[in-house]
């Protein structure tokens, strides 16, 4: 196991070869269970058929020897769903993390094979994301960590109320608390994430 300890508010890289919690308290995990769900395996399906469809269509013509109109129409189909959902679920899938764990005064983020504590005081901001189910919440950070300077990640599911998720608020007012009256606090709707910015892999 390596470790990173980063000066002040900074995050902290964790290192392992398998994931630990510290928290044994049920309510501390935030992010929901379906996380893998949308990040693998409706991304998987999604690519995966046309992906499928469009490699035995192409069998298939090689061994016909001639392309008819409606191989055609097969074809493009199958690369309409490749081309519309690659850049869909790198913006919007590909950089959820996997798992964010409360841990009081910071938070545990893991995604893949890695680990950050983040630290409530080094979250510049926390953003409800696009109008879109299901909900996002997006950490912007001061200095970029491990996952980037944006942590995306899908809540628990809770009731709804006027379109905003109930943990946004919380966190808003965790983070305030802490900062005190330092910048950068801010409260915008994000934007849909690139990979680079928040991927966990």
């Amino acid at each position: 196991m390596e470790s990173q300890q980063h000066i002040g508010e900074r995050c902290v890289t964790v290192e392992s070869h398998r994931s630990f919690r510290l928290s044994r308290r049920p309510d501390a995990v935030l992010s929901s269970g379906s996380t893998s769900f949308y990040k693998r395996w409706f991304p998987a399906i999604w690519l995966g058929l046309p992906a499928v469809a469009l490699l035995g269509q192409l069998f298939r013509i090689a061994r016909v020897g001639h392309v008819t109109p409606k191989d055609l129409g097969l074809l493009g189909v199958c690369i309409l769903f490749l081309a519309v959902g690659i850049p869909i679920f790198r913006r919007l899938a590909f950089c959820l993390v996997d798992e964010v764990v409360d841990e009081g005064d910071f938070l545990l983020v893991r995604s893949e094979r890695h680990q950050e504590r983040v630290p409530l005081g080094s979250i510049a901001g926390v953003l409800d994301g696009p109008t879109m189910r299901p909900f996002q919440i997006t950490l912007n950070l001061d200095q970029p960590c491990r996952f980037g300077q944006k942590i995306t990640f899908i809540p628990r599911y809770r009731l709804v109320w006027n379109g905003l998720h109930p943990l946004v608020d919380e966190l808003r007012s965790r983070v305030e608390a802490v900062r005190g009256n330092r910048p950068g606090m801010n409260s915008k709707k994000a934007e849909p994430n690139a990979a680079a910015d928040g991927g966990g892999g």
